[in-house]
């Protein structure tokens, strides 16, 4: 107990004038039950009766606590009506019966030896540093205590009050604390105004290699390198004049040392702790080595990327000069071969045989094409180094524009079309617009074999992301070529049958993807495709989603 209760016991007591000759019972008490038979129950002798009542019993009720009075022969004097209530005997059972009938008999044994020690040297002390005191009570039940002893010199001789607490609801709390204390992933470190560790978490083995016993009583310096011991000291001072939850250290790196001497950076956080005994200062401590590790290495890659970007740069404005180059100088070529081709035709057509004829016809054909590629690789190189630019975009109108295009340039053709309303999305229009005229011009390329054909648009909520599809019911492919869909020069139909550069869809797959968005397809041959995309940043948007034909 702490010593304010021990005053006052003592002061109580001091009051009644009580000595072992002065305190009686007025009967024998019998054997209590769970009291063993090695308790000596005899009764006070005549010698030791007084007339007790005369004296204030007041005094004792007064106390917080179970006092219990007990003679230099071990017996029991006194009680008060605390003592009824925790160990569940009337005061009448314990008069007379030795104080080992309230120790659990696993106990008594040691109990005896010590209590001869301590009435050859009585003095007052506390028994709160053992660890684990157990008081029993009547019907058997043990708990948890913690006692106080105070020696009273009377006119008749030495008495020891002992003052009695339950702490059976500090215990399960403590417990309950300590379960709390092991789950928490950092090191957790209290000290107290001396900078004295009273408790530590298991994970400060994990982290600084000492078992808890070998910390406890120890300065919290011993926890930091040597060379900032000296000036913590005062910084700890300053720290518990003024407690406040904060971080340790703000602004400057923290390292803690381990029992074999390394040193690693850490986190602290600092938090006050009011209690009986003071202010304590609770730590939390985090090993921040991997974390620093991670961050150099994400600083590592970030100059990584700094100079490839520098490269990349570099590589585009040689692709931009490329570019130009491919515009200007192998177009003059090909219109060269394509006039001259078709100047032989006009002037000598009397003289030409007709498979001179055909041959300059594929000539101009073939000249044909490849203006049709150069144009197909610019405009791919266009998408990927031109700045992207969002605004909120009308697909449905984008999509009936473009429609109404295909339907005046054949319109001989009876397609039906099917857009679904409303649809907007966040993207740059112009490539948006380039995504459909792709998706829309090779379903109606693929639909000209059918005097039925079908085109359809529109979106599907799928995942918590809006998924836009191009359906067709055309010539479809087999899903086993699907991986060469968005490669670069990639066909899968005969180009006599459906012509085309094999450049659209790839660019389609780069615009998706600057948009932060995925492409897909499904397909069955000679029932139609279908195209999925989404064009979003969000992580759901990117994680891989079902090739579903039917997104609805």
């Amino acid at each position: 107990m702490r010593p304010a209760v021990r005053t006052c016991a003592a002061s109580a007591v001091t009051a009644l004038g009580v000595g072992e000759a002065a305190l009686c019972t007025s009967s024998q008490s019998p054997a209590a039950p769970g009291v063993q038979a090695d308790i000596e129950a005899s009764p006070l002798h005549t010698s030791e009766i007084s007339p007790f009542n005369r004296f204030p019993a007041e005094l004792l009720e007064t106390l917080p606590d179970a006092i219990v009075i007990v003679s230099t022969r071990g017996k029991i004097l006194r009680v008060n009506s605390h003592v009824e209530c925790m160990f569940g005997y009337e005061q009448d059972e314990l008069i007379g019966q030795l104080i080992e009938t309230l120790v659990p008999q696993a106990s008594r044994e040691g109990h005896r030896g010590y209590r001869e020690r301590y009435f050859a040297e009585p003095k007052a002390r506390s028994l709160n540093a053992i660890s684990d005191l157990r008081a029993l009570r009547r019907d058997g039940s043990e708990f948890s205590v913690e006692i106080s002893l105070s020696p009273l010199l009377t006119e008749d001789g030495t008495v020891i009050v002992t003052a009695i607490r339950d702490i059976t609801e500090r215990k399960r709390t403590e417990t309950h604390l300590r379960g709390l204390l092991e789950a928490v992933p950092d090191v957790l470190v209290v000290a107290n105004q001396k900078g004295e560790i009273v408790l530590v978490n298991a994970q400060v083995e994990n982290v600084f290699g000492y078992r808890s016993q070998e910390l406890v009583g120890k300065k919290v310096e011993l926890l930091m390198p040597e060379r900032f011991r000296r000036g913590h000291a005062a910084h700890r001072t300053d720290y518990c004049e003024a407690p406040k939850v904060r971080p340790m250290g703000a602004g400057r790196e923290l390292f803690g040392s381990h029992k074999d001497g390394r040193e690693f950076p850490v986190e602290i956080s600092l938090s006050p702790l009011e209690t009986d005994d003071g202010v304590l200062v609770l730590s939390a401590i985090r090993d921040t080595t991997e974390r620093k590790q991670a961050e150099e290495k994400i600083r590592a890659l970030n100059r990584e990327l700094e100079r490839s970007n520098s490269g990349l740069l570099v590589v585009n404005k040689e692709l931009e000069g490329f570019s130009y180059s491919v515009a200007h100088d192998l177009r003059a070529p090909l219109r060269a071969i394509d006039g001259f081709s078709l100047a032989v035709i006009e002037d000598c057509a009397d003289k030409l045989e007709p498979q001179d004829r055909a041959n300059l016809d594929r000539v101009r054909v073939g000249a044909a094409r490849m203006g049709q590629l150069i144009d197909a690789m610019l405009n791919l190189a266009r998408t990927v180094r031109c700045e992207l630019i969002r605004a909120q975009v009308d697909v449905s109108r984008m999509a009936r524009e473009i429609a109404d295009q295909f339907q005046k340039t054949e319109p001989e053709r009876r397609v039906a079309f099917s857009i679904s309303s409303d649809l907007t999305v966040d993207a740059d229009p112009a490539l948006l617009r380039a995504v459909l005229e792709n998706l829309l011009g090779n379903a109606w390329k693929f639909t000209s074999k059918r005097s039925d054909a079908r085109i359809e648009l529109g979106s599907a909520a799928e995942c918590g992301r809006e998924v836009f599809f191009v359906r067709d019911n055309g010539a479809g492919f087999d899903m086993k070529y699907a991986d060469k869909l968005f490669g670069i020069f990639q066909r899968l139909h005969d180009s006599r049958q459906f012509p085309g550069t094999g450049v659209g869809l790839a660019t389609v797959q780069r615009i998706v993807h600057r948009h932060g968005g995925r492409i897909w397809a499904d397909s069955v041959p000679g029932q139609g495709a279908t195209f999925y995309f989404v064009l979003d940043t969000s992580p759901v948007a990117l994680a891989p989603a079902p090739l579903s034909k039917d997104p609805q």
